[in-house]
């Protein structure tokens, strides 16, 4: 019976750790939010400013940026819920 308790507090330790973990990468994740919002903000003025003029290329390049960025926070996604699921 004490087995089963202590299996039972490493989990729930573990469990505690992984959402830690979880919180502080939705903090960082927030951050890389607001700080994209800034740069589609400054494209958005750089297009004004310029009339549009070369501004595709920008967009282009803002848009990779979010593409790439989103791919990487949806394979980070994938980790830590496989491993909150093994922790259960």
């Amino acid at each position: 019976m004490q087995e089963l308790e202590a299996d039972k507090t490493k989990l729930v330790q573990k469990l505690n750790d992984a959402l830690i973990k979880l919180d502080g990468l939705n903090t960082n994740k927030r951050l890389l939010s607001q700080k994209l919002v800034e740069q589609i903000q400054f494209v958005r003025d750089l297009h004004k400013a310029t009339g549009g003029a070369g501004v595709d290329d920008i967009q282009s390049i803002v848009s990779d940026e979010i593409k790439n960025e989103y791919k990487r926070e949806k394979e980070l996604h994938k980790v830590l819920d496989d491993q909150l699921t093994r922790a259960d």
